[in-house]
């Protein structure tokens, strides 16, 4: 047998490496950036993408209360501006009493569709599964402040539907 040159041994354990890992891991590898590869700096980029998640998700209800907001009281300024008049009372227990609630309590739990208990109870148990203690504990203080008061509001979307709701 005879014995293979260095160069070969070294070429051959480049192209092993460059299989195993795929080009862009190899090239990891070869800059000494194991973060790339799942390695120690990986569960930070993971934390961080989380995080930016996290960020994005809670931007995007804040802009549609926002929304919903300002479509109240544009219907408000056209009510008082064209003096139409006021829409008789509903007794409180009835859940139509509460329409521009409704909207807001519906966004928060993220309800499509019709209200239903099945329906509240699913998306409520879902929405603080997203943002429970647990979760967010390595996410640093404001991601667990934005969570806590983000669950808060869940929890009071859930006591509307389940007062108006009687379940």
């Amino acid at each position: 047998m005879v014995p293979m040159p260095l160069s070969e041994i070294l070429l051959q354990f480049v192209v092993i490496l460059a299989v195993g890992f795929g080009l862009l891991g190899l090239r990891a590898l070869i800059r000494g950036d194991l973060g790339a590869l799942g390695f120690a700096d990986g569960e930070r980029l993971r934390f961080q993408n989380k995080r930016e998640q996290m960020w994005r998700k809670y931007r995007d209800k804040e802009r549609l209360a926002r929304e919903i907001r300002a479509r109240q009281r544009q219907a408000d300024a056209y009510r008082a501006r064209f003096q139409e008049p006021e829409a008789e009372e509903l007794p409180p227990d009835e859940p139509l009493a509460h329409l521009g609630e409704v909207a807001l309590y519906k966004a928060t739990l993220e309800v499509e569709g019709e209200v239903t208990e099945t329906s509240v109870k699913t998306a409520y148990k879902q929405r603080v599964r997203e943002y429970h203690p647990d979760r967010v504990a390595n996410l640093g203080r404001k991601l667990q402040d934005l969570a806590e008061d983000e669950t808060k509001r869940i929890n009071e979307a859930y006591a509307f539907f389940r007062k108006h709701l009687d379940f």
